[in-house]
């Protein structure tokens, strides 16, 4: 089982009510584990559940979804039911086909090959009674073996500074200056020949290195691209503080739903002759991951949100195949 609940009430831009807001549905998604008891779940949320704030709530659903038959009792607050389900953890009171083995992560999109710079929270949960490789001492993050990392930062940072990356793109190699402080690290990702992170020139150019994607051409403002859905050019993009757009030689930011369909300048791309414009749905799509095959429902702000709202789709893929992985091999069903 997989979902990922509403992310409003935990993150940066939202109203912060943690627990109380209404569109919380955590203990939903425990309650369909209760209900199906599947051999492994996985949750998704933003990273802003982390945060010191809502940390004892994150660990109550970690706690939870540990033992998600153990249902709190009337006029029981969360906090009073964590209490009981430590308790009840602790000393091994529940079978282990009611109860799961969790690990929490964040992780960061870009290094799996989206062309992203998205946070996500990763909950993971294997039934006690399939009997996964786990570590039950170590911390939250390291109690699995969690997906390893494709890509890489200091993989991009090497091929700007050698000019490869600009050749990739047919383009006239120009300067660029490594941070100090990651010298080291970007000659070690060159002689290791580390396949770099993806930028938003690649997902505009098609040059992800995986799917069928075609380079996009300049959208026209107000008016549809043939054969391509929702590649339209949208007028009124402008830059301001706190919102200064994307430059198109790394990833992108983070691809927000937004109240109106375009979040601020937050979606806006910074191009090689010196103007800006907004992204379009299509190419916040492209950032997103989605084949450009994919369809969405109109109109253009609610296609935004659904695209803002969505796990990007290679990341999905990349969880839920090592996720069915580990249960395959827990099953006898695999030897890798």
């Amino acid at each position: 089982m997989a979902g990922g609940a509403p992310c409003q009430p935990f993150s940066i831009g939202g109203v912060h009510r943690g627990d109380e807001d209404e569109r919380n549905l955590w203990p939903t998604f425990i309650d369909v584990v209760h209900r199906v008891k599947p051999l492994a779940a996985l949750g998704e949320n933003v990273r802003g559940l982390t945060r010191e704030a809502f940390r004892p709530y994150l660990d109550y659903i970690c706690d939870r979804l540990s033992a998600p038959g153990l249902l709190p009792e009337d006029d029981e607050s969360w906090q009073e039911h964590d209490s009981r389900l430590r308790m009840a953890l602790s000393h091994e009171d529940i079978a282990p086909s009611e109860r799961y083995l969790v690990d929490r992560r964040v992780i960061l999109a870009a290094d799996y090959g989206v062309p992203q710079l998205r946070y996500r929270l990763f909950i993971v949960a294997f039934r006690a009674d399939l009997e996964v490789s786990w570590d039950p001492e170590a911390p939250y993050g390291q109690r699995w073996d969690w997906p390893k990392a494709t890509h890489s930062r200091d993989g991009l940072m090497a091929a700007l500074e050698d000019g490869s990356y600009w050749l990739e793109h047919g383009l006239k190699p120009r300067p660029y200056a490594v941070p100090k402080n990651r010298r080291a690290c970007v000659d070690e990702a060159r002689a290791s020949d580390a396949t770099r992170w993806r930028t938003l020139r690649d997902a505009l150019t098609g040059n992800l290195g995986y799917g069928n994607y075609q380079p996009l051409p300049e959208p026209k403002e107000g008016r549809e691209t043939e054969s391509i859905d929702f590649h339209v050019g949208v007028p009124g993009a402008r830059l301001y503080k706190g919102h200064s757009g994307n430059p198109l030689d790394w990833p992108a930011k983070t691809i927000k739903a937004g109240v109106h369909g375009i979040p601020g300048g937050e979606h806006i791309v910074l191009l090689d002759d010196g103007g800006h414009r907004y992204l379009t749905i299509r190419e916040c799509a492209r950032v997103q991951t989605f084949p450009d095959s994919w369809t969405f429902e109109k109109p253009r702000t609610e296609a935004s949100r659904q695209i803002g709202n969505a796990v990007p789709v290679r990341l999905a893929m990349i969880m839920g195949t090592h996720v069915g992985n580990t249960i395959d091999r827990a099953l006898g069903l695999s030897q890798d």
